[in-house]
């Protein structure tokens, strides 16, 4: 089934987004022993970076590093992400340095240079690749183009590799892209698979199927995003696909030592972050960016990335994600018609617009009895934050977070007044037709104050200072807060 094929491990390179590449020189050359062993053809030891003066071996690899990985059938491999700067004098000859490939790590819009740049780079003794990073992100007539790439510089450049950076790829697609590039080219063609959707093992083998001549993983899958295709499960099956090619008992040896453990500490692979970016294309730090603040639901998150356009989904920047997605939730808002019950109206006036806003923080608890206290002297109408679970009686619940909606809204809504802020969107099954609703507008969240005037005008996503300047849009004039713990001077971290 398979044509002659060979195996490159990128466990250092890839695996070290993970740790930052804080590998030691033991776990470095025990992994080198280990893939030597495991007769796999190639290992990827780090980059070269030629611009680079970091002193850590595996992001700046010098000449010097080069010994551990030295002495056995298994050759060694590094890579450099193409820039327009970059020349070949900066490149020492290959029986200088000892490294027998460099893999040309190119953006899309760099793809004509970066594989001129590859065949180039071959005079100096190296084999090299071009890998065409964010495949996801070329149409079917880009992909096809690469063909034309390839008949160009075949002979020069030894592989041209699909990257599937974000694990976006699905069996039927990576045959189709392996079918139709070898139909046109015999050059030779690599797949570097992650696993974002869990499905890097499936279009691996569908990539070898269809004519790969080389294909990565790392052990463990340790590697960015979703992680690389699992070696040690690739190399299971081999053993069986092709008996006596390769022995995968060094690398399960290697992968109980020292994976297990790297495994608990640092923690990669699946996650909901890496699901979204696998399934729209994008960087895996977008979703997980905005994830993080646990204040977004993931269908919104998933809506607002589904609309950035393609050439910002590729390389992650936290301003324009977060810029971004402030201007997308404001143009969804700025029309939506405010709601305020009648029984919310009689609230603030039978309160004397005196409200208390209850958050989440650990002392509500350990301060009940002066928050009973307050309570019984000043009759505030009790609005908590997010939750319906407090130890006193309450007036109201404000959701500000999507999350929290979904979690206590139905408990919610047949108990008390329901506040929203304008970003929160019910799934299907979840009825907004009830009497007791407000619904702020988002110029709530922009208010003209005297002191605004100094700090620019962001919309929060805290959602205790939402559910001030909610009460206050909807005629509070007293509102006292509790709860709003865990907050300290000079950061700038809270939303």
């Amino acid at each position: 089934m398979f044509k002659n094929f060979k195996l490159l491990d990128c466990t250092l390179r890839d695996g070290g987004y993970i740790n930052n590449w804080e590998f030691d020189e033991d776990f470095a050359s025990n992994l080198y022993n280990c893939i030597n062993s495991s007769r796999c053809e190639y290992i990827e030891v780090g980059f070269f970076e030629p611009q680079s003066q970091t002193p850590k071996p595996y992001t700046s690899f010098k000449p010097e590093n080069i010994r551990p990985f030295l002495g056995g059938v298994t050759k060694t491999a590094l890579l450099v992400n193409y820039n327009r700067e970059l020349n070949l004098e900066m490149f020492p000859m290959q029986a200088d340095f000892g490294i027998s490939m460099l893999r040309i790590a190119a953006h899309k819009q760099d793809r004509h240079e970066a594989s001129e740049f590859s065949a180039q780079l071959s005079a100096k003794g190296y084999e090299t690749t071009v890998n065409y990073m964010g495949i996801s992100n070329y149409s079917d007539a880009e992909i096809v183009e690469l063909a034309d790439l390839m008949n160009l510089y075949k002979g020069k450049v030894s592989y041209f590799y699909i990257a599937d950076s974000f694990g976006s790829l699905v069996p039927a697609k990576t045959r189709w892209i392996f079918e139709t590039l070898r139909n046109i080219s015999d050059a030779g063609l690599g797949f570097h698979p992650h696993n974002n959707l869990q499905l890097a093992f499936a279009n691996t083998f569908e990539a070898l199927k269809n004519g790969a001549d080389i294909v990565d993983g790392s052990i463990y899958g340790m590697g960015r995003g979703g992680g690389n295709l699992n070696l040690e499960a690739l190399l299971v099956f081999l053993e069986q696909a092709v008996p006596g090619k390769y022995d995968v008992l060094p690398v399960l040896d290697f992968a109980e030592i020292y994976m297990e453990q790297l495994q608990k500490r640092y923690s990669w692979g699946y996650s909901l972050p890496n699901v979204i970016s696998g399934a729209l294309a994008c960087h895996p730090n977008y979703p997980k960016e905005m994830l993080k603040f646990k204040s977004f639901s993931a269908k919104e998150v998933f809506d607002f990335l589904s609309v950035i356009p393609k050439t910002e989904k590729g390389k992650f920047n936290k301003e324009y994600c977060i810029d971004s997605f402030f201007n997308y939730r404001k143009e969804k808002s700025d029309n939506l018609k405010p709601i305020v019950s009648a029984s919310f109206k009689n609230l603030v006036f039978e309160k004397q617009k005196k409200a208390l806003v209850v958050c989440g923080g650990n002392s509500v608890a350990t301060q009940r009895e002066q928050i009973n206290d307050f309570i019984s002297s000043n009759n505030p109408a009790i609005v908590s934050v997010n939750s319906t679970v407090l130890p006193f009686e309450i007036n109201a619940v404000f959701f500000g977070n999507s999350r929290r909606f979904s979690r206590y809204y139905n408990e919610a809504r047949d108990k008390y007044e329901v506040i929203l802020n304008p970003f929160i969107e019910p799934s299907n099954n979840i009825d907004l037709n009830i009497e007791f609703l407000s619904r702020v507008p988002i110029k709530a969240f922009l208010p003209s104050l005297s002191f605004a005037k100094n700090y620019p005008q962001k919309i929060p996503t805290n959602s205790g200072v939402e559910a001030i300047l909610a009460l206050s849009y909807l005629g509070f004039k007293e509102i006292f807060v509790v709860g709003m713990d865990g907050y300290s001077i000079n950061q700038d971290k809270y939303y």
